[in-house]
């Protein structure tokens, strides 16, 4: 859990004491985009960085109730995943991290995939010698 980003604008931190750096990320990841489906957000995440599609779902739900996203439900057609205003002013907040946050989750993705074989892992190369 990352505690030390500045949510003082605007009485975030009240609201939002603590955000996981995965969410982080994904707030990061959005950006002030107005993306298409929160389905393509979650496969992007999960095909970037590797992690499972139901935590990036339980992030997601999790900021939706935060207030800090939002998204379709299965009810609603044609509603983008985007952030609402708190979540755009979090995002200004981490936007110089940003880059560090993405960082640190291309390099534990990378970490644990293996390399040097013929054999693909989502679409990557690697070997299972060990």
């Amino acid at each position: 859990m990352i505690s030390n980003v500045d949510f003082n604008r605007g009485g975030l931190a009240e609201k939002h004491p603590k955000l996981s750096e995965k969410e982080l990320l994904a707030i990061a990841e959005m950006g002030t985009d107005k993306i298409d489906s929160a389905s393509s957000f979650v496969s992007y995440i999960s095909e970037m960085y590797g992690l499972p599609k139901s935590s990036m779902w339980y992030n997601l739900k999790r900021l939706k109730k935060c207030n800090l996203v939002d998204f379709a439900t299965k009810d609603e057609k044609g509603k983008s995943l985007h952030l609402t205003e708190d979540g755009i002013n979090i995002y200004k907040s981490i936007k110089s991290r940003k880059e560090e946050l993405i960082e640190k989750f291309s390099e534990e993705f990378d970490d644990d995939l293996p390399v040097n074989d013929t054999k693909y892992y989502r679409g990557i190369p690697f070997s299972d010698d060990r």
